[in-house]
């Protein structure tokens, strides 16, 4: 007799399993699968004008669909898009598979492939592993994207017990207690992918919020367009207390569609009557894989995470509020709820008492400006991603100079509008001291005090209610106490654009000369030769010395003014 594998054994389990959930009867607000298609259930019962029993579904594709659940002037159920629904026979639903199954299709061996084709010729394997894997209690990265999982058998051991990483995008699953099951499996679990998986809310006070089913090995955990509420992703934290990064995008607030029973006297009607042949089931449009974002943007303008053809689902009841009524997991470190509805800063006040948040991702959530509660919020907040809102305001800025450990900033600068001659980058470097790194650009000791002598020069003369207005104040006294007296930006200032600048080599010294400041830096080179009688083709490098402050004049394209230099400050010239 034959010898039975680990992946047999594993699929005698599953595929017993999985009958038993085919003869279930199905339940309104199941997740099903129709051949390739992924879908919800949302009626059950009889058709007038038909024979036989019907099932009606809402696709997470609605281009998949027929209607929004009313047939021949007759609702039978209510979907969210015009086209997301269709009726379809039972023959055709499926409820998925177990974990199990899954696993064993993709990572199981085929022991009775002994050779395989090259070319034209047939190539027999020798001494090379037949299977993909023969041990699947071995695998450390479980990947089951796209396939149809909906739990996981009861097992008195775990069957993964090596696994670190498990992808579940794009699966049946529905209630977090198949989650739970899953995680039984593989209880040395550090990242949970489960991306699209339409997940219902955990009430309060279920047993899954019990101490007894935490999982404290499970680190990251991905949570992308699942439709969940904050109060939801909340409970679910409490499954992870140690999590350190949570990936929320994309999310919302979806109530839950009413079960419409059908009424009789059902006139003309267009129902999606699928054959029993599978063939008669049009292909699916492939949804991506899920990508983790992070917090540092990809080299496009924008940091985006990508997203699915039915978006749609979801952009008109995005997450209105982050404001958790239960306690958020202390080791936090990395929080991405971007691409949702947040709007103002209050919604998402908890996550400022977090005291290990280090980054944390706000892209594209509608928000029109910043406003930090307290300035012990966000007390070790280092990179923050702000792209694609709305905020223009100055005092916006001024707020984010509360975060103390703030290094990383992400924003859309453009949309500021700064003083004439000055760029709103070169503000926002002055307004914020800690920061190091603005829009993948390390900020150089010469660009941040070049920002702020010209911020600090620009906008003092400003009139005092506007100062007050757009929150500079507190920023030119800070900046004059470091700086100095600031150099009034006025007409007659501009006028004259000259500046007397004394020329140093070595122990040699040349008495100040007045020089545009509109001259390059290669051309103040160039004279600098011809004044120390220096070789044409000799090559020299020049420093600027403000009272002892050497700053290195690095780049020769640039005029003289970009280095802010005042009248009585030296050029030190060196021969390379």
């Amino acid at each position: 007799f034959r010898f039975l594998t680990v992946s047999s054994v594993f699929s005698v389990f599953a595929d017993a399993a999985l009958v038993t959930a085919g003869i279930m009867s199905l339940e309104v607000g199941a997740r099903v699968q129709v051949g390739d298609d992924k879908a919800t259930v949302r009626y059950l019962g009889q058709v007038d004008g038909v024979r036989g029993d019907w099932v009606g579904v809402e696709w997470d594709d609605p281009a998949r669909g027929k209607h929004d659940g009313t047939v021949k002037d007759k609702r039978y159920f209510t979907t969210r898009h015009p086209t997301g629904g269709s009726l379809v026979r039972p023959n055709l639903v499926s409820l998925g598979e177990v974990l199990e199954t899954a696993v064993s299709r993709r990572y199981g061996s085929d022991e009775n492939t002994d050779d395989f084709v090259l070319g034209t010729k047939r190539v027999e394997m020798v001494g090379l592993d037949k299977g993909r894997q023969r041990n699947l209690s071995a695998l450390r990265v479980i990947v089951l994207d796209h396939m149809a999982v909906n739990g996981a058998v009861e097992a008195s051991e775990p069957r993964f017990p090596r696994c670190e990483e498990v992808n579940l995008y794009g699966n049946l699953l529905r209630r977090w207690s198949d989650v739970v099951s899953i995680l039984a499996h593989m209880p040395r679990c550090v990242e949970l992918v489960l991306s699209a998986n339409f997940l219902e809310a955990i009430p309060e006070g279920s047993e899954l919020l019990r101490p007894t089913v935490h999982h404290e090995s499970v680190l990251r955990v991905t949570l992308n367009r699942c439709r969940l509420d904050e109060a939801t992703i909340a409970r679910c934290l409490c499954l992870f207390p140690k999590i350190e990064e949570l990936y929320a995008a994309s999310n919302g607030v979806f109530p839950q569609l009413p079960l419409v029973r059908p009424e009789s006297n059902a006139p003309r009607w267009e129902v999606d009557c699928h054959s029993t042949s599978a063939q008669s089931i049009p292909e699916p449009s492939p949804l991506p894989h899920d990508k983790k974002s992070s917090i540092e943007p990809q080299q496009s303008s924008t940091w985006t995470c990508s997203r699915s053809p039915n978006q749609g689902l979801w952009d008109k009841d995005r997450m209105k509020s982050f404001g958790f009524s239960s306690p958020l997991p202390s080791l936090l470190t990395l929080i991405d709820i971007e691409d949702n509805d947040i709007t103002a800063f209050d919604d998402i006040r908890p996550l400022g008492d977090l005291p290990n948040l280090a980054k944390l991702s706000l892209v594209r959530c509608h928000l029109r400006s910043v406003r930090i509660a307290s300035p012990s919020s966000f007390p070790r907040l280092h990179t923050l991603n702000l792209k694609g809102n709305e905020i223009s305001d100055w005092e916006s800025i001024g707020q984010l100079r509360q975060l103390r450990s703030l290094a990383t900033l992400y924003i859309d600068f453009e949309k500021f509008h700064a003083e004439f001659g000055m760029d709103p980058r070169e503000v926002i470097v002055a307004k914020l001291p800690s920061l190091k790194n603005l829009e993948r650009c390390e900020l150089s000791v010469i660009e941040r005090r070049s920002a702020e002598i010209r911020y600090l020069n620009k906008y003092s003369s400003l009139a005092e209610e506007r100062k007050r207005e757009e929150n500079h104040e507190e920023d030119l006294k800070r900046l004059e106490k470091e700086h100095g007296t600031p150099i009034m930006d006025n007409a007659k200032l501009k006028q004259m654009s000259i500046v007397k600048i004394g020329f140093v080599k070595g122990d040699k010294s040349l008495p100040e000369r007045s020089l545009p400041t509109s001259l390059t830096v290669q051309k103040v080179l160039d004279m600098a030769k011809k004044l120390f009688r220096m070789g044409r083709e000799e090559e020299v490098a020049a420093a600027l010395d403000q009272d002892g402050f050497l700053i290195e004049l690095e780049h020769v394209m640039r005029p003289l003014s970009f280095y802010e230099p005042q009248n009585g400050d030296l050029i030190r010239i060196r021969a390379l």
